[in-house]
């Protein structure tokens, strides 16, 4: 599960989402001083934070990654017809039937009923 993780990518997304968050708990604390004041005896309560967040954002987003190219990939072999499903009951497969008309339906207009 974690092999092949692409580690660059998502340590740059990591560290954009942690800036941001930063900078919106600044605008905070200078919009609302009496709410959202950060005082210096929590800074270092406020960076701890800061690197767990990154550390944790940057392993969601090298899994989310990572599984958005094997959907990719999948949804790549299967519009080039190589899907690894056998057909069942001597059935054709459904790419085949797509597109084309279904005998069993009628194609008349119901008439109304007055």
């Amino acid at each position: 599960m974690f092999k092949d993780l692409k580690w660059g990518p998502a340590l740059k997304r990591a560290a954009t989402f942690v800036v941001i968050w930063l900078g919106l708990v600044y605008g905070m604390s200078v919009a609302f001083p009496n709410s959202f004041a950060v005082s210096r005896q929590e800074l270092p309560g406020l960076a701890l934070n800061a690197v767990m967040f990154f550390f944790l954002f940057a392993f969601i987003f090298a899994i989310t990654d990572k599984r958005r190219t094997q959907r990719a990939e999948q949804l790549k072999a299967q519009k080039s017809g190589k899907t690894g499903k056998p057909e069942t009951n001597g059935e054709a497969p459904e790419s085949a039937l797509r597109g084309q008309r279904n005998p069993n339906t009628s194609r008349k207009k119901a008439r109304r009923k007055r």
